[in-house]
C-alpha cells in the first residue's frame, strides 16, 4: 500500500495527477488510515498503468512532432536554397541586360548619328522630280 505521494514520487508526478486518478476509481480502492489515504495494491496498478500509457502516448506525440519538425526543416533548407538560386539567376538576368544596354550604345556611337544621311537615301527615290515622270 502507497499514499498518493509516494506513487507520485515513483512515478515521477504531481501529487495531484494520482489524486485525480484515484477519484475516478471505486471507493474500496482507497484505505484510509491515521488520516491517510493508502491506495491499495489494484488502485496501484491500475493508476500506473493509466499514467504510463499517458507518458507513452505524449511520448508518440512527441516523436511525431519532433519527425515533423525534421521534415519541416529540410524543407525551409530546399525553399532557402532555391531562393539562392532564384537571385543568383535574377543577378546573372541583370547583368546580361546590362551588358546588352553596353553594346547596343557602343553601336549607336559607331554608327552614323546623322540624320540627313538616312534621309538623302529616302530622299533620292522620293525627290520633287519623280512626281513628274
Amino acid at each position: 500500500m502507497l499514499t498518493y505521494k509516494e506513487l507520485a514520487e515513483r512515478l515521477g508526478v504531481k501529487k495531484d495527477t494520482v489524486i485525480y486518478r484515484a477519484r475516478k476509481l471505486p471507493a474500496d480502492n482507497i484505505i484510509k488510515k491515521n488520516n491517510k489515504n493508502y491506495l491499495t495494491e489494484a488502485a496501484v496498478k491500475t493508476i500506473t498503468n493509466e499514467i504510463k500509457k499517458q507518458q507513452q502516448a505524449s511520448h508518440n506525440a512527441t516523436d511525431l512532432l519532433a519527425e515533423q519538425l525534421t521534415k519541416k526543416d529540410e524543407q525551409l533548407k530546399s525553399m532557402q536554397k532555391l531562393l539562392d538560386q532564384s537571385q543568383q539567376l535574377q543577378l546573372m538576368a541583370e547583368k546580361k541586360i546590362e551588358e546588352f544596354k553596353s553594346i547596343t550604345i557602343k553601336k549607336d556611337d559607331l554608327t552614323p548619328s546623322d540624320p540627313v544621311g538616312d534621309n538623302n537615301t529616302l530622299n533620292k527615290k522620293n525627290a520633287w522630280w519623280h512626281f513628274w515622270k
